[in-house]
């Protein structure tokens, strides 16, 4: 006769190893069923922003009402010494991105400083640019004089258009256009905002953005991305446009001149040349964004009426002549269709701090006609 105690164990081992099957099984089926799927948010981007405790959130707060623009001045130091800096700043964005309901984001040229001399440069811009890439954060990049293979844009953009071709944008519903391999290029984002009734309404945004002392068939060309898009809010970007004067800070001084002189093209048109072969005669540009200069605090607004006798904000931003090539300066540009407003700071994630001067923290109209 068998032991009953042995028959007793033999069967306490067999609930055992049922039990602990059932536990394992469970837990796997529990983890897989609450596994998170990637969302589209609030924002209409295709996959989950991220966000971070510690990254400060900026004082102009969004709302449903509002939306922002984020404006990345000349980052060549960064990419030459710092790249951290510049990293820090794209990673900002997409941790911010909910927060500040940020749309788009501006890049105004001289992404690096070497020109084609400098592999380490491009690939470390590239791989910044990319943290906006993987978060599907529409955003717009132009060549500065420092992304010239020499000294003229007509000697070429190799590397530029190597790590930045058209290619790496043409898959995505909101990049409408190149010229030259996204040398020159344009978007149209259109953002759902509520007004005071609680009605959706649509903004709808044109960024056409320009080589370096663009040529005449490209200004033709824009010319007809305007013309094609009546009625389209449009903002310009081109790296060399505006200067940063010393003793211009008044946004309405008479004296105040966009650039005349042609330095990195043989054939190219200056600032002055731009306004009055693409900008005066085309009623839906509003607004114009340029880096490069900074001899002075590289900041500097200059406002002059164009055909129809509306005001075009012309703005500089340029932060590369200070400490670390900009202590990661950047502008927040926040967008209010119901107050008809554009909010303008300017901020640092890399240091956590707002520059508050007059020419750094100020509001122009957002004049939709």
């Amino acid at each position: 006769m068998k032991n009953p105690d042995h028959n007793y164990r033999i069967l306490m081992s067999l609930l055992i190893v049922l039990f602990i099957g059932f536990a394992y099984w469970a837990g796997a089926f529990y983890f897989f069923s609450k596994k998170p799927v990637a969302d589209t948010n609030i924002l209409g981007f295709e996959q989950p922003i991220t966000e971070t405790p510690s990254s400060p959130v900026p004082v102009i707060a969004s709302s449903s009402q509002t939306f922002s623009v984020i404006v990345l001045p000349d980052t060549q130091k960064y990419s030459r010494d710092n790249p951290e800096i510049f990293c820090n700043q794209t990673r900002w964005i997409v941790d911010n991105a909910r927060k500040l309901n940020i749309r788009f984001v501006s890049h105004l040229g001289d992404i690096v400083d070497s020109y084609g001399n400098s592999i380490a440069e491009w690939e470390a811009a590239s791989k910044c640019m990319k943290t906006l890439d993987d978060a599907r954060i529409p955003y717009s990049i132009i060549p500065g004089n420092h992304d010239v293979d020499k000294h003229y844009r007509e000697d070429g953009l190799s590397f530029y258009d190597r790590y930045f071709p058209a290619s790496r944008y043409s898959s995505n519903s909101w990049y409408k256009g190149n010229r030259k391999q996204n040398q020159n290029s344009y978007q149209i984002i259109e953002v759902p905002t509520t007004n005071s009734q609680n009605e959706v309404v649509t903004t709808k945004l044109l960024f056409l953005n320009l080589e370096i002392e663009p040529s005449d068939n490209t200004i033709a060309w824009a010319n007809d991305i305007v013309k094609n898009n009546p009625n389209t809010y449009t903002i310009l970007i081109t790296h060399k446009y505006l200067p940063d004067t010393p003793g211009l800070n008044s946004a309405t001084d008479p004296n105040a001149k966009r650039d005349t002189l042609r330095e990195y093209s043989r054939t190219g048109n200056t600032g002055e040349d731009i306004w009055n072969k693409l900008v005066k005669d085309n009623c839906s540009i509003k607004v114009t964004w340029n880096g490069h200069y900074h001899k002075s605090d590289g900041e500097y607004m200059m406002i002059s009426k164009n055909k129809c006798n509306d005001e075009v904000h012309q703005i500089i931003q340029d932060y590369q002549a200070r400490e670390a090539g900009g202590n990661g300066l950047l502008r927040i540009y926040t967008f209010d269709p119901v107050a008809k407003t554009i909010d303008v700071q300017t901020y640092s994630p890399y240091i956590k701090s707002f520059e508050k001067d007059a020419d750094s923290e100020f509001e122009i109209p957002f004049a939709i006609r």
